[in-house]
């Protein structure tokens, strides 16, 4: 695509964002007319674009919602210089929502010490922030351990995936273990997901160790640098290099997105299945190979619905706790 394309391409997003901002705060301040509620229905079924953008935001201001509603009772007055009216535009809801869910996990996180437990269920993150000055953030149905010692700081992670950014101290080592791998930090910030029966690690700066076995000094290792992605299995690493862009949209999900690239349907289908209980199904080989691009709210697996439907006139079927996609 030409500079004037991606040009003209980021403007429209740029124009779609501010609209559904502009809807999204006269909902939340309940000033909508019947007549201009209508406007707002008609303009979210002149594309997808639209409805992509509004749940994305719908979401981001619910989820700064509740945890707003956490910090409140330990405000004794307004912040000087505050929001008159209670006007709160989407894009500082976003980054208010981020400080939040920031202070929240030092808030809960920094009181532990030991061995910690931590676990997320389907559609649910959490940060952990460890006495160290780590911080872990913990993906959809997700589970892992932590042991801090004066000599070591070890992760266990038992399911799931989870981003590390680590605070480092070459005297205490930290490591994590995953299916019977290990990756050893080296002043990091990388993720590790457990999937299938192989662990991978992608390293967003820094550097990190991988070693196939977790007790054999024997076994084989990689080093990773920014870029690298590795895949382990039982008897074997395989690496890759992916450009910041691709790193950035693997950890979609640490800002509530999935972002898929010409991804096949089969494969998005199974990603978005991670973050929602009602379970999207593709029987049909020709279907499961049929591609789809953009970014979609993780928690809303009615948008990839609402995709397969629109680009490829697919239909569906509901089941009791299931939607199969269908031709």
């Amino acid at each position: 695509m030409s500079n004037r394309g991606q040009s003209e391409t980021t403007s429209r997003n740029d124009e779609i964002e501010e609209a559904a901002g502009q809807w999204l705060e006269r909902l939340a301040l309940g000033s909508l007319t019947d007549e201009e509620t209508g406007e707002f229905e008609a303009w979210k079924s002149q594309s997808l674009a639209h409805r992509v953008a509004y749940v994305r935001l719908e979401a981001t201001w619910q989820r700064t919602e509740r945890l707003a509603a956490l910090h409140r009772p330990m405000l004794e007055k307004p912040p000087v210089g505050g929001n008159p009216g209670g006007r709160l535009s989407p894009k500082y809801a976003t980054a208010l929502g981020a400080v939040l869910l920031v202070g929240a996990g030092v808030f809960f996180g920094s009181q532990h010490a030991g061995d910690l437990a931590y676990s997320t269920d389907v559609g649910n993150r959490e940060i952990i922030s460890l006495a160290d000055g780590s911080h872990i953030e913990l993906n959809t149905n997700s589970a892992l351990r932590v042991r801090l010692g004066r000599g070591r700081r070890e992760v266990y992670l038992d399911k799931g995936e989870a981003y590390f950014d680590v605070s480092h101290d070459a005297k205490r080592p930290f490591t994590v273990v995953a299916l019977g791998h290990r990756v050893t930090d080296i002043g990091t910030k990388f993720s590790v997901r457990e999937d299938a029966n192989k662990v991978e690690v992608a390293l967003v700066e820094g550097k990190a160790r991988l070693d196939l076995s977790a007790t054999e000094q024997s076994s084989r290792s990689e080093m990773l640098l920014p870029g690298d992605v590795a895949i382990a299995t039982a008897d074997q690493i395989s690496m890759q290099k992916l450009s910041g862009q691709s790193i950035a949209n693997q950890l979609g999900w640490r800002r509530g997105v999935i972002v898929f690239d010409s991804t096949p349907l089969g494969k998005a289908v199974a990603e978005v299945n991670r973050y929602n209980r009602t379970k999207l199904v593709v029987t049909d080989p020709s279907i499961s190979r049929l591609t789809i691009s953009g970014t979609f709210p993780a928690d809303n697996f009615q948008i990839v619905v609402d995709a397969a439907r629109d680009v490829y006139g697919l239909h569906t079927k509901r089941h009791e706790d299931s939607i199969e996609i269908l031709r």
